[in-house]
């Protein structure tokens, strides 16, 4: 008898959960809300929550409500280093990357500003290269 409410309560749990539907809302981001540019190269959700969005105009920070838009300031070093955006990747430390026209890109979340990245002469990449795809490796040391 124990059994078969058992068995009862699991199909009654079961046909409930199914019954649920589990509805899905998009909201559309547009320039009349804030996003600096309609045309999009680069989309990332940071750890936080925070959606980046990297347009050709603009690096865009969307908390849910509205929009935080970084561009280049030509004096100031610790904005962004172009306005127009290729690609951004969140690594395993929760750093963003943000790969520019004008080169590559660390978003320092403490001090709300950018760190511009230098490649070094040997490697043979020249630091205003475009970057438009980028993977986190993992190297194994050697066995001694």
């Amino acid at each position: 008898m124990r059994i078969i409410f058992s068995l009862i309560g699991v199909i009654v749990l079961c046909l409930s959960s199914a019954a649920q539907q589990n509805i899905l809302t998009f909201k559309r981001l547009t320039t009349d809300m804030g996003l600096s540019n309609g045309d999009i190269r680069g989309i990332c959700q940071d750890h936080y929550g925070y959606l980046w969005i990297g347009t050709t105009d603009g690096l865009n920070r969307f908390d849910g409500m509205g929009f935080t838009v970084y561009k280049n300031k030509e004096k100031d070093t610790t904005s962004i280093v172009s306005s127009y955006i290729h690609y951004l990747y969140e690594d395993k430390k929760n750093n963003l990357w943000i790969s520019t026209a004008g080169g590559l890109c660390k978003y320092n979340p403490n001090n709300n500003n950018f760190e511009r990245i230098k490649f070094q002469e040997a490697s043979g990449i020249n630091s205003n290269s475009s970057i438009t795809c980028m993977v986190e490796l993992e190297f194994m040391p050697l066995a001694s």
